[in-house]
This record gives C-alpha cells, structure tokens and sequence, in this order.
C-alpha cells in the first residue's frame, strides 16, 4: 500500500487502496534476479520507453508463490 500511496497516481489510488485498507484484495511486490533475489535496490533490470511501450532488459528468476501475489 504504501508505493501506492506514495508513487501511484490519484486513479490508481482510488482504485486499490480502499479495497486494501479493508482487507478486501492484498497487494504484492514480487520480483527477483539471480545475483540479488528479492533486493529491490540493488537490481540491475531496466525498462526504457520505446515507440510502442516499453523495451526491458534483465534476467528474471521464478518467484515463489507467483501464482498468487
């Protein structure tokens, strides 16, 4: 909740925060990368904005319980 309410925009804010502040849905940050696991200041992964979306580059691992977060 709180990257969210910190970096989210107003839509997505009244999107998802009342149904998790009531326990309604639960969020989750799931990500991974084989030199750093779950340490989210040290991952290397970026995307770049291209014509047409975006180009990400990096390795990804399986995540444990992925299927649910």
């Amino acid at each position: 909740m709180y990257a969210i309410d910190k970096l989210g925009n107003e839509k997505q804010r009244k999107k998802f925060l009342p149904s998790m502040m009531n326990c309604d849905k639960i969020g989750c940050f799931a990500l991974t990368e084989p030199d750093f696991g779950s340490d989210a200041v040290s991952i290397k992964t970026v995307a770049k904005k291209v014509e047409g979306g975006y180009m990400i580059t990096g390795q990804k691992r399986w995540i444990s319980n992925a299927s649910i977060c």
